[in-house]
């Protein structure tokens, strides 16, 4: 019995194991890591800036009540796909509001329309700051995602295309053919290992937070495309 009894922990003790490597094999390849920014943090003012006082309002931190916002009435009173142009903003430095200002002058665009940024929008955004925006095609494969930016310059803004579930704004699968499935423009920071797989650190604007992905987990998101920021000239 006392042998018996002595044994007893052994077995618990291997049957942990067994059971934290199945389901770590096993568990989906998903963030490991999100940090809330909120408002109020970085170059974001408090909520009550961007909503009028006692707004009930509990949607994706991307959505502004833009005519409010940079006092402008001829805006609509809320848009909700700002991604691309909030994510811009993180990349220049500049606060969403005057980001939004600018954007607004050029009278098209997503920032009207409430359907999505285009290459085409992103371009003429980023000229009203003295900055170009240019499009990679020429990636596919994890192993080109990965070299690319690993031999990115610290000075060049990186957006890429993914897909994510509107119900958290986390990434999702690319084949996720699901109704609450769409594009989202997010913003690389930086890459690091981790348990021998290579993670990227990235801003998410859909709540305003940085997350952490495996980069394969990030590549089977991705878009195939790559849209770089440098200021002209360089």
């Amino acid at each position: 019995m006392k042998a018996g009894k002595k044994f007893i922990p052994v077995i618990i003790t291997i049957a942990v194991i067994v059971s934290m490597s199945v389901s770590s094999i096993f568990a989906k390849p998903n963030h490991d890591e999100r940090e809330e920014l909120g408002y109020g943090q970085g170059y974001w003012l408090p909520m009550y800036f961007y909503y009028a006082e006692g707004a009930d309002y509990d949607g994706p931190a991307q959505n502004f009540n833009t005519a409010t916002m940079i006092g402008n009435p001829d805006l609509k009173t809320e848009h909700s796909r700002l991604c691309g142009e909030i994510a811009l903003a993180y990349i220049l430095g500049i606060s969403p509001e005057e980001a939004l200002r600018g954007y607004s002058t050029l009278g098209e665009g997503n920032i009207f329309d409430n359907q999505g940024t285009i290459f085409n929008d992103m371009q003429d955004y980023a000229a009203l700051f003295d900055y170009q925006a240019e499009f990679i095609y020429d990636l596919s494969t994890e192993a080109d995602l990965h070299a690319f930016l690993l031999n990115s310059s610290e000075d060049t803004g990186i957006l890429l295309p993914i897909r994510i579930h509107t119900s958290d704004g986390r990434l999702t699968f690319r084949s996720d053919q699901s109704q609450y499935q769409t594009g989202h423009w997010v913003v690389f920071r930086h890459l690091f290992e981790k348990d021998g797989q290579t993670w990227i650190n990235v801003y998410n604007p859909y709540y305003n937070i940085y997350e952490e992905y495996s980069l394969t987990f990030l590549h089977s998101s991705w878009d195939f495309e790559v849209m770089v920021i440098n200021p002209e000239g360089n």
